[in-house]
């Protein structure tokens, strides 16, 4: 067996044809059935059922796909750390939208190294940035809960209601869920961490959300309400910039959440990935 076999067996799993792996190999179709026959003679499993022209992977092609993704990422890593001295090599940190607006900027300024890589997402393409190594850490406030991950809470965040500074309960010390049951809520999608914690709290309270909008872009979610149009449950770290918008603490269901730094379980710390996850948590 060899990486070339692996990455052959990976295709044709993704693209469930050996043709169409094939063409995107650039190698030829016998090359392709015969690198699986290979793998099934070493192995002695079938790897793919072939069912009416159609190919369907077996319970130990899956087992295989799970360990020559791991493979291949390794050695994918190995090539990125030797092609370069570790100094000249970025460090690539994804974020989730909270994070990245309100706390990233300030973590960079500090560490004051060059060739670091950002980019912003929700918690699920960041968890697989980190599992197929398109990134080295992540910053989430959605729980990741995959054996191959590694999460370091560093941080507490309770999410408020928000609201202008003219809506009528903007004046309250406390809200309750029930209060504002039935109000107009422009929240973030369906299965983002954020969107998780509420849905969670509004179900221990019983109560049943009225969500107008389901957005993906906190600063639409920010501007909408800032525009009038419904009221959001957020972290109030976002309000820096929007001062017609204030946050009341909910009192009947404290809405919590961590911030984590996630990476692989086994991914090489270098010195510079050393001192961004120093500083980020001993903050």
């Amino acid at each position: 067996m060899t990486i070339r076999h692996l990455e052959i067996f990976l295709r044709v799993a993704e693209t469930k044809s050996m043709s169409t792996a094939a063409k995107e190999l650039f190698i030829s179709q016998p090359t392709v059935s015969g690198s699986i026959a290979e793998l099934e003679r070493e192995y002695n499993v079938r790897l793919f059922e072939r069912l009416n022209k159609r190919l369907y992977i077996t319970e130990a092609g899956e087992k295989l796909r799970i360990y020559a993704g791991k493979m291949l990422n390794l050695q994918n890593e190995i090539q990125r750390q030797m092609s370069s001295a570790e100094d000249t090599t970025p460090v690539r940190i994804g974020a989730t939208v909270t994070i990245g607006t309100s706390l990233l900027p300030g973590y960079i300024s500090r560490i004051k190294e060059t060739n670091i890589l950002v980019s912003i997402d929700n918690t699920q393409n960041i968890r697989q940035g980190i599992l197929n190594n398109t990134l080295d850490m992540g910053l989430v406030e959605g729980r990741i809960t995959d054996e191959d991950v590694k999460a370091i809470p560093f941080m507490k965040d309770e999410m408020m209601m928000i609201c202008r500074k003219d809506y009528k309960y903007a004046g309250k010390e406390t809200i309750s869920l029930s209060e504002i049951n039935g109000e107009p809520m422009i929240l973030r999608e369906e299965n983002s961490g954020t969107r998780m914690v509420i849905d969670e709290a509004y179900e221990r309270a019983g109560v049943k959300l009225n969500v107008l909008w389901n957005c993906n872009n906190t600063q639409t979610i920010l501007n909408a309400v800032e525009a009038g149009i419904g009221i959001s449950i957020l972290s109030p770290k976002l309000l820096k910039r929007y001062t017609e918008l204030t946050a009341v603490p909910i009192r009947d269901s404290y809405i919590e959440r961590d911030f984590q730094l996630v990476l692989h379980k086994d991914k090489f710390i270098g010195r510079k990935m050393h001192k961004i996850i120093n500083l980020i948590t001993n903050m």
